[in-house]
């Protein structure tokens, strides 16, 4: 076992760099960052990994010439005093590095971008994730493909196979959709609570998918209802199903040379109910646990179930074990105390600042319950 004394918390860690905590989760989940459990479960991260973002400050003198005392410092770093690298100064913001930055007419042009840069291009749609992993340099693409001129990729409609939902789309559109509240609940649910009204102004539904950020909202959507994404490349076209599209954090199977320009949910048959619950610590939040529960009712009977979580995994989770409980059977106070149950045996949150594991399970299974009672009472309305 190591020494607990060589590892930091990750409250200390952004104590240290004097960055803020969630900053530090995200370069945990993005690789970027090594992070281990040791006997309490509690997430720690090595003091020397830390110390590889440090970098002496600047020596700088105070106008009486008196030259500025460092702050105190972990033992650990007595030499480097909190200057984090990738701010480039103390307080100070970050720029990315150079790029070349394309906009493409239409949506051969895109692909074709695509295809000739592979890994080197990233596309720009919304720019919500992207821009500030650009900005910390977790992601430093050679060239940025600007698709926001394909308005044919803005689009959100219904046929009779189900919901279409273009590239294009942003948050607001599913948000202030009237018709959809009534189709897809789960979505006109969720929209509400992405982020802020300045991020559900400009970000898409599709590049928060593709994003892959496990405390995202739209991912647990997406697995709860068993979405399909169209990705289209140079080579061609293929359909992506959402619960095999989510690799990891920040990984799905989409290929360098793809671009994702559809989302697909498939339509409900019967009296659909469905909702999205999230808690957050504050209004625009990441996730600490979100919940998205779909059911399909007819006949008093539930022959479709979907349950999709978020923040409880190192990517979205289907809760498959639950959603069979559910489907064949009447909704019942037994039945849903059961399917919560099992869905929070089903996620496998990690222990940090925003609550321990056993906590958030706890949530999953208030969550989930509080979900289906809301489908009984609509059912029974």
């Amino acid at each position: 076992m190591a020494d607990r004394d060589e590892y930091l918390t990750v409250p200390e860690v952004a104590q240290l760099l004097r960055v803020h905590r969630a900053t530090v989760w995200r370069w945990i989940v993005a690789g970027k960052l090594p992070a281990v459990r040791l006997g309490d479960r509690t997430l720690r991260v090595r003091g020397d990994d830390v110390a590889g973002l440090l970098r002496p400050a600047a020596t700088t003198k105070r106008a009486s010439g008196v030259p500025r005392q460092p702050p105190a410092a972990a033992p650990e770093f007595g030499s480097c005093w909190a200057v984090l690298s990738a701010t480039g100064g103390r307080g100070a913001g970050m720029y990315p590095p150079r790029f070349d930055y394309a906009v493409a007419a239409s949506l051969d042009e895109a692909v074709e971008q695509l295809a000739r840069y592979g890994d080197d291009a990233k596309v720009l749609a919304g720019g919500q994730s992207l821009i500030p992993l650009m900005k910390l340099r977790f992601a430093q693409p050679a060239r940025l493909v600007d698709i926001n001129r394909l308005t044919d990729l803005r689009y959100l409609h219904e046929e009779a196979e189900g919901l279409r939902v273009g590239a294009l789309c942003r948050h607001r559109d599913v948000e202030r959709s009237e018709w959809l509240r009534a189709r897809y609940p789960t979505l006109a649910a969720c929209a509400p609570q992405v982020a802020d009204p300045l991020v559900r102004n400009l970000g898409t539904l599709a590049g928060s998918l593709c994003h892959a950020d496990p405390q995202g909202d739209w991912g647990a959507v997406a697995v709860a209802l068993e979405a399909q994404l169209v990705a289209r490349s140079a080579r061609g076209q293929r359909t992506l199903p959402a619960t095999g599209f989510f690799l990891g954090p920040l990984t799905t199977a989409l290929r360098p040379d793809e671009l994702v320009t559809e989302v697909r949910f498939p339509a409900p048959k019967g009296h659909a109910f469905g909702t999205y619950l999230k808690l957050e610590r504050k209004v625009g939040d990441f996730a600490t646990v979100g919940v998205a529960v779909f059911v399909d009712l007819q006949d008093g009977r539930v022959t479709r179930a979907g349950i999709g979580l978020a923040a409880v995994g190192p990517t979205y989770v289907k809760a498959r074990a639950a959603e069979s409980l559910l489907v064949g059977n009447a909704l019942t106070d037994a039945l849903v105390t059961e399917a919560a149950i099992k869905a929070a045996e089903e996620a496998d949150p990690a222990s940090d600042h925003r609550g321990s594991a056993h906590y958030k399970r706890q949530v999953v299974r208030v969550f989930v319950g509080r979900a289906l009672r809301q489908a009984m009472a609509a059912h029974a309305a």
